[in-house]
C-alpha cells in the first residue's frame, strides 16, 4: 500500500491515542510530535478532551474488530458533524500541504477533525480491515503491508503467540514421554479439526485445558509398535553368547586363584597360548594362571 506519510498522521495519531495507558501531558508530547506547532499549544487542560477523543476512537476500531464497518462509519460521521474537516493549503517551509482541519481552532477539535477525516478516508477507500486490533492483545494499529497481512500490533506479541501455538503442539509428545494423563489425545481446535491450537479466548471447560484447547481421543485403535523378530533372535544369541563368555572368565579367575588351570572347551584349540580363531578378550585376560598381555601392549 503506498502510504503518504503526511496525509495519513491522523491515522497514525489515531492508533497513537487509543493505544496509549496513560494520556498525561509527556505522552501527549510524543504522540503530537509530528506537528511541531500543536506541542506549542498543547497545555495541561487538554488531557481530559484528549481521553475522551481516545475513548471514542477506540469505540471505531471495536466496531471493525466486529465486522461491524457500519457502526464504525456512524461514529465516525458524528465526530465528523461535530468537529468537520475542512481542508486548507497552508505553506511550510516553502512547500504547500494540505490540512484538514479549520485554519483557526482549538488543539482539541482540530486533532479530533483530522483522526476522523483520515479513518474515514481508509473506510471510504473500501480499506477498513487495515484498522486492525492485535490478535495477542487489545492494542490497534494501522496496516500498511502490501498485502494487508498483518495481524499483531508488534513483533513481541507475535513472537509469544508463535511461541504458544509451539507447546500446544508437542504437548501430547510431552504427556505420552511423562506418563501423565494425556496419552492417546491431542489438541483440537473449535471446530474439531485436530493438530490445530485452540483458541485462546475460550472458556475452560471440562475436557479443555487452560487455553480452551479441547482434548481429543485418537479413533481407532491403539497402534501396536512392530517387533523385528530377526532382530530379537540376534539380540538373544548375542546375550546368550555374553553369558557364556562371562562363565568361562569366571572360571578361568577362580581356577587361577586355586593354582589351576582354567578349563576351556574340549573343542577349543590352543595356538600361541590362545583358543584358536578366537581373540584375548573373548576368552579373558588369564591363561594357566597368568595374565595375558594384549596385542600392542
Amino acid at each position: 500500500m503506498k502510504i503518504d506519510s503526511y496525509a495519513d498522521t491522523g491515522s497514525f495519531v489515531a492508533v497513537d491515542l487509543v493505544n496509549a495507558p496513560v494520556l498525561d501531558r509527556e505522552a501527549l508530547r510524543v504522540i503530537l510530535a509530528v506537528d511541531p506547532p500543536s506541542l506549542t499549544q498543547l497545555r495541561r487542560a487538554d488531557e481530559p478532551a484528549f481521553v475522551a477523543l481516545a475513548a471514542r476512537l477506540r469505540e471505531v476500531f471495536a466496531d471493525l474488530r466486529g465486522g461491524a464497518v457500519d457502526s464504525a462509519a456512524a461514529r465516525l460521521n458524528a465526530l465528523l458533524l461535530q468537529h468537520p474537516a475542512h481542508p486548507h493549503l497552508a505553506k511550510e517551509d516553502g512547500v504547500w500541504r494540505l490540512h484538514h482541519h479549520p485554519s483557526e481552532v482549538e488543539l482539541v477539535p482540530m486533532w479530533t477533525a483530522i483522526c476522523a477525516e483520515a479513518l474515514a478516508r481508509v473506510l471510504g477507500a473500501g480499506e477498513a480491515h487495515r484498522l486492525g486490533t492485535c490478535a495477542a492483545c487489545d492494542r490497534v494499529f494501522f496496516d500498511v503491508t502490501k498485502n494487508a497481512s498483518r495481524r499483531f500490533c508488534s513483533t513481541t506479541c507475535q513472537n509469544r503467540v508463535k511461541a504458544q501455538a509451539y507447546r500446544h503442539r508437542h504437548a501430547p509428545e510431552r504427556g505420552r514421554a511423562s506418563g501423565g494423563r494425556r496419552v492417546g489425545c491431542r489438541l483440537a481446535d473449535a471446530d474439531g479439526v485436530p493438530g490445530r491450537v485452540g483458541d485462546p479466548e475460550l472458556p475452560h471447560a471440562p475436557g479443555h485445558d487452560l487455553n480452551g484447547a479441547r482434548l481429543v481421543a485418537r479413533r481407532g485403535p491403539a497402534r501396536v509398535p512392530q517387533v523385528d523378530v530377526a532382530h530379537l533372535q540376534i539380540a538373544g544369541a548375542a546375550a546368550r553368547g555374553l553369558l557364556r563368555l562371562l562363565a568361562q572368565v569366571h572360571d578361568g579367575l577362580v581356577g587361577a586363584d586355586e593354582g589351576e588351570a582354567p578349563a576351556l572347551p574340549p573343542s577349543d584349540v590352543l595356538v600361541d597360548g590362545r583358543p584358536e580363531g578366537r581373540s584375548l578378550v573373548e576368552v579373558g585376560d588369564r591363561q594357566d594362571g597368568r595374565r595375558l598381555d594384549r596385542p600392542g601392549e
